[in-house]
């Protein structure tokens, strides 16, 4: 029996315990916190990103024998190559197409006449197909990187001849407008990303 301080009987009716849960909630907070931060860091390192592709330059190489005889003797593109990933991108078969963007009422010449010299068009501009950047390489881009790759410009008679059409219009009028645009195969461990667009490149070309 419990007595009060005068030595009283007291008569207990019930008793009542408090539960200190502060401790388990803090412990189940900071879990969910973790899972939650670990769950972010895995999707912002795993989740595969597109890598990305575009003409960086250009470069034409003719003979020098003047503008009358200005037969062009190779082109070169340098493409660079990005990968925002944090593993490395695997790349092949490049696929890549140069166009001639002739400017509007711009006469063009028997060099690049076939059925249509319009492969499509741009913008509403003509697109004549110059040659294809493409062949059966395969190499790789680091974590985060970005990789040039110098492809040689294929070509037939016609469209050898038509690129000799564009660096006379090119001494004519100053520039001449080029467009280069495809596709390339790309993958890296987690994800196969198929055929990477690339960007569609315009190049402005200058008479030299």
């Amino acid at each position: 029996m419990q007595v009060d301080e005068d030595g009283q009987p007291v008569q207990v009716v019930g008793e009542v315990y408090i539960l200190d849960t502060s401790t388990k909630k803090k412990k189940a907070c900071g879990s969910c916190c973790l899972f939650a931060v670990a769950t972010f860091l895995l999707c912002f390192f795993l989740i595969p990103r597109t890598p990305t592709v575009w003409l960086s330059n250009l470069s034409v190489n003719q003979a020098k024998s003047g503008i009358a005889e200005s037969a062009v003797t190779g082109i070169v593109g340098t493409f660079k190559f990005r990968n925002e990933n944090f593993f490395k991108v695997e790349w092949d078969s490049p696929d890549m197409s140069l166009y001639w963007l002739p400017y509007n009422n711009q006469p063009i010449v028997g060099g690049c006449w076939g059925e249509d010299p319009c492969a499509f068009y741009q913008n509403g501009w003509c697109a004549i197909k110059l040659g294809e950047f493409a062949n059966d390489e395969k190499f790789s881009t680091g974590v985060r990187a970005e990789e040039l790759s110098k492809l040689k410009l294929k070509q037939t008679l016609q469209q050898t001849t038509c690129s000799a059409e564009v660096m006379v219009a090119a001494a004519a009028e100053g520039t001449q407008r080029l467009l280069s645009k495809g596709t390339v195969g790309a993958k890296v461990p987690l994800s196969k990303f198929g055929r990477v667009h690339v960007s569609d490149s315009y190049y402005l070309l200058g008479w030299n």
